[in-house]
């Protein structure tokens, strides 16, 4: 069994950073963000912990 909530495969992933370089990008063709904003994935905060940011983010146009 392969379990893809491990934080293996999310550790130094840098989702956080992904996010916010496609938030500023789609910010700036129009688009509005709506923070905070935080999407209940199901995941216990301790493994959110380890997994570093996740960079949630709403966005509308």
């Amino acid at each position: 069994m392969l379990d893809l909530t491990a934080s293996h495969f999310h550790r130094g992933a840098q989702y956080g950073e992904a996010a916010a370089d496609v938030t500023a990008h789609l910010t700036g063709e129009g688009w509005t963000e709506r923070t905070p904003y935080h999407i209940d994935d199901g995941v216990e905060d301790a493994r959110l912990e380890r997994w570093d940011g996740t960079g949630d983010a709403k966005l509308g146009y």
